[in-house]
């Protein structure tokens, strides 16, 4: 469903640039857009990424997807999403190429156009921005890219249009899992006892005659916790690299090793 934005005036446009929005880099940056400033009837989330140390705000579910394939990538060493142009070169540039700039109809003022992620990469910054393949036949969203790839062209920046030909699913939708429930440190009263299980955990994962339940089974009984704690050991595994599965096929939760 079309995300649609809450009340736009000058007003608020300056009160974004007081707060620090569009500044910072990794757990210092705060988004140009929140999932609390659209009034959406669509997808939108929020999800915490531990390369970068916050909170992000995701507005559809191929930006979350995509976002997911950032954060797992060892070349990836910040993700910003909702990235604000300078407002002053997106108006020059659509007056320049004449091109309708997005106004808000009722204040007259016109929005801040953003770019859904800047990416640090090893090799420098590059820019993307995520929308489903049907919506790339809308003569207006086009504009509005046109406005979008000049920009960050002036930038000396590489920018792609992604849609969900070029994202992995799969792949994604692991990630996912893996992040998803309780973290591992709020399963373990102390951290000597929580690295003492995944010790246990990676000495067992590969012994393919001991079922993954029992594993799992005999680290909370050894931590002396609740059931989840075993699988919130092996999701963090997974996610440190310590433990490698085949993350393009669907994982299967009952026994990862199968899948």
């Amino acid at each position: 469903m079309a995300k649609t934005r809450a009340r736009w005036s000058e007003n608020v446009y300056r009160k974004r640039l007081k707060e620090g929005r569009g500044q910072g880099e990794l757990a210092s940056y705060k988004p140009w857009l929140t999932i609390h400033d659209l009034a959406s009837k669509g997808y939108a989330t929020r999800i915490y990424s531990q390369k970068t140390g916050r909170i992000h705000h995701l507005l559809s579910h191929n930006e979350l997807y995509y976002f997911c394939l950032l954060d797992w990538s060892p070349n990836v060493k910040d993700i910003r999403e909702q990235f604000p142009m300078r407002l002053t070169e997106t108006l020059e540039i659509s007056s320049a190429a004449g091109i309708r700039h997005p106004w808000d109809n009722r204040s007259h003022f016109p929005y801040v156009m953003t770019t859904d992620f800047l990416i640090t990469t090893e090799n420098g910054l590059i820019a993307r921005t995520v929308k489903e393949k049907q919506e790339l036949s809308d003569l207006r969203i086009l504009e509005k890219f046109e406005i979008e790839r000049r920009y960050w062209a002036s930038c000396g920046i590489s920018w792609k249009i992604v849609t969900e030909d070029q994202i992995d699913i799969t792949k994604a939708k692991n990630i996912l899992w893996l992040k998803a429930g309780k973290p591992e440190e709020e399963w373990f009263a102390e951290e000597c006892l929580m690295k003492e299980c995944e010790e246990i955990f990676c000495g067992l994962y590969h012994r393919k005659e001991i079922p993954f339940s029992e594993i799992l089974d005999l680290v909370e009984g050894y931590a002396g916790t609740g059931p989840g704690a075993g699988m919130a050991v092996f999701k963090a595994l997974v996610l440190s690299g310590r433990i490698g599965i085949d993350m393009s096929r669907p994982l299967c939760f009952q026994d990862p090793r199968r899948s």
